[in-house]
């Protein structure tokens, strides 16, 4: 979470307002914007990356912003957005947090109105453009390999020489040599591999850099949306539950060095997904050349169940009142109402942040949906 001080954090429990402000730049020459109603902010894991998106209305009272010149600032043809939210109390400005920087791609002003006064001068008419906007892991995804990269050194070396000439690189540590392979095309590819290999994944920080985050949950959550005061942010939450991918079983096959097959399983035993119980019996088959005898790859089985379950999350989507300090990846508490209402009786749950939509202006709540380990969730 970007780091902010004590007064934000407890304005986001009660009265505060949200504002933003932005300005275009292209080659150095920057003009500052003035931002409508309408524009928002996305954040969100890809699976791959996190990936930041915005959509911002843009008031152009003169026409000059988006133009027939290509150098326009609201043109697409390499201008950026530089975003800021400003936490309000009344009419003071308690904190700046910056949202990010973000290469233009897609501007609308739809409509074009012009007027003619008197004297036989044609003007436009103020206008409404609005940009569309994606981060700037986007240009190294553009940036494709022209050979092939194989690398050859440590972790962090690789990913500078990935990123020589298009981004900046962010203070992170990541000791150890690169896995090995070879990538061609995808620069983003490679970049995500090293970066899996120390369990982070690619990302922009919002001051422009490359900055790979950590997949881990903290021990203490990043930011809990309050419950049960009267000025709560908790305004309503979905959980969202699937079966698929769901298994209470694995078997592991493999051979023995004269080629007999072994054989080896393992089982959810109790609970609500029990092998055998209401939720029936779903095998994971998977051959492993390593499983050269039957314990062995019960071993394997033993392992890869376990993995299974760690990393099966429940997404559960809550929409509060904005904390625009929130990242992606961030760990959030989720203090769930219960039936009698006590705050006593209140589960918590803590889950890794996978999508954040803010609306910049402050006119409606923020919605964040978070990966919460299947056993906070499913109980019994």
């Amino acid at each position: 979470m970007w780091p902010i001080g004590a007064d934000a954090l407890t304005a986001f429990g009660g009265s505060f307002g949200l504002s933003c402000t932005a300005s275009a730049s292209r080659e150095g020459a920057t003009t500052p914007l003035e931002v409508g109603p309408g524009s928002v902010w996305v954040e969100e894991w890809t699976g791959q990356s996190v990936s930041s998106t915005l959509t911002l209305v843009v008031v152009d009272a003169t026409g000059a912003l988006l133009s027939s010149d290509l150098a326009s600032p609201l043109a697409p043809f390499g201008q950026r957005v530089t975003v800021s939210a400003q936490v309000m109390v009344g009419s003071q400005v308690i904190e700046q947090i910056p949202i990010g920087t973000y290469r233009i791609n897609e501007p609308d002003e739809g409509e074009e109105q012009w007027f003619r006064y008197a004297n036989g001068v044609w003007v436009p008419s103020a206008s409404v453009v609005t940009v569309k906007a994606v981060d700037l892991l986007d240009e190294v995804a553009d940036n494709v390999l022209m050979s092939d990269f194989v690398p050859s050194g440590t972790i962090y070396s690789d990913s500078l020489r990935l990123l020589d000439g298009l981004l900046p690189m962010g203070p992170w540590a990541a000791s150890g040599a690169s896995p090995g392979g070879t990538w061609a095309d995808s620069r983003i590819a490679a970049l995500a591999a090293l970066a899996d290999a120390v369990g982070r994944v690619p990302a922009m920080s919002r001051v422009g850099a490359y900055l790979p985050r950590s997949l881990a949950v903290k021990a203490v959550p990043d930011w809990t949306p309050k419950l049960g005061d009267p000025g709560a942010v908790l305004a309503a939450f979905t959980r969202a539950l699937s079966a698929s991918g769901v298994y209470n079983a694995v078997l592991v096959t493999g051979e023995t060095d004269d080629q007999k097959p072994t054989r080896g399983v393992d089982y959810i035993k109790e609970g609500p997904l029990r092998w055998g119980g209401p939720f029936g019996r779903r095998v994971l088959k998977e051959t492993n050349p390593l499983a050269k005898t039957d314990a062995l790859a019960t071993s394997f089985a033993v392992g890869r169940l376990a993995n299974l379950l760690a990393k099966l999350t429940v997404p559960i989507t809550v929409r509060c009142s904005a904390n625009p300090a929130l990242e992606v990846l961030d760990t959030l508490g989720i203090t769930l109402p219960t039936s009698g209402g006590k705050d006593a009786d209140a589960k918590v749950l803590a889950g890794l942040v996978t999508r954040i939509e803010l609306p910049l202006d402050g006119s409606a709540d923020m919605t964040v949906t978070a990966a919460v380990p299947w056993r906070q969730v499913w109980t019994g």
